[in-house]
Order: C-alpha cells, then structure tokens, then sequence
C-alpha cells in the first residue's frame, strides 16, 4: 500500500484508541490508515518527521458558539461528524456551556470565553473599575478560559477597554 504521507516519530496522543507514545501514523484520502511503531518510509509519497512534536487526532475549533444564548447544543453533533475533538465556545455563559455539554455531549473537550457583557450590571461604554473588576472575577470563578469584548457589538471607551484587557 503506498500513504499520501507518514507522520514520523511523533507523540501520538489519542486517549480513544489508549494510545500515548512514539508511534509513526500513515494517512491517505484524508484518514488514518495504519498507527505502528515504525511504518517503512518507501511506502508513502512524503514523509514528515515529528520529532518532538505531539500529534493529536482530530480538529481543533477554536471558535463556536453552542450556548443556549447562541448557537445552540445541536453544534456538539455537527462537530463530531466533521472530526473536531476539541472545541472554544466564544460567548458563553459558562452555566449554559455545560448545561448543553451534558445534555448534548459527545466526548468533545470543552472550554469557553465568557462575554464581559453578561457580567456587567448594566451596559454602558464606559463601566467604572469595580465593576470591571468584579465581571472579570465572576467569569474568571466560572471556569472561564477568559472573557470576550464583543467590538462593534458593545464597544467599549478605551480605558474601559484597556482595563479589561490587562
């Protein structure tokens, strides 16, 4: 059989086939087609050396939207079939995340941004610092990777916007 191209030498993680070490991995017409310990170089049509490097299965998307607020838990199965194992939601609310995670999960890995917006008593462009201050908090004890300002949706003066950021 002759691969499109060998993954060599890399740390392959992949947690679904208990698998985590050095294996080579030989794709062809977009799948995986053999995982070994050593895979011939004269098999394939280019060959990648990983040395060092990790190699994980699957996509990562590092923006979706599947709260209830946006998007929707419909977006755990679209992300399946495409192959994303890991995903960033990118408004949040974290509670809404998991609710969906739970009900409909499909062993993708998870995280989110939560959007400052929901955390602020009230939208203004210019918040005052406590304010500011305890939004970053609440999101930051939610789980929260980190926060999302929404530019031309909400925007924000600039040191309003300096303040969040740093």
């Amino acid at each position: 059989m002759i691969y499109d191209i060998i993954l060599k030498n890399g740390t392959l993680i992949d947690p679904y086939n208990d698998r985590h070490g050095k294996f080579d991995v030989a794709l062809g017409d977009g799948k995986i087609l053999a995982v070994e310990l050593h895979i011939d170089d004269s098999f394939s049509k280019q060959c990648l050396d990983c040395t060092g490097k990790m190699v994980l299965p699957g996509i990562i998307d590092p923006h979706v939207h599947i709260s209830k607020w946006i998007g929707g838990g419909e977006g755990h199965q679209m992300m399946v079939s495409r192959g994303v194992v890991t995903a960033i939601d990118a408004t949040g609310p974290g509670e809404e995340v998991i609710e969906n995670m739970l009900q409909m999960g499909s062993g993708l890995n998870i995280g989110w941004l939560n959007l400052i917006d929901f955390h602020l008593p009230k939208r203004s462009q210019n918040p005052i610092s406590s304010e500011i201050t305890s939004a970053l908090n609440n999101i930051m004890e939610e789980g929260a990777l980190g926060v999302k300002i929404m530019g031309g949706h909400c925007l924000f003066d600039p040191e309003a916007t300096e303040e969040i950021i740093t």
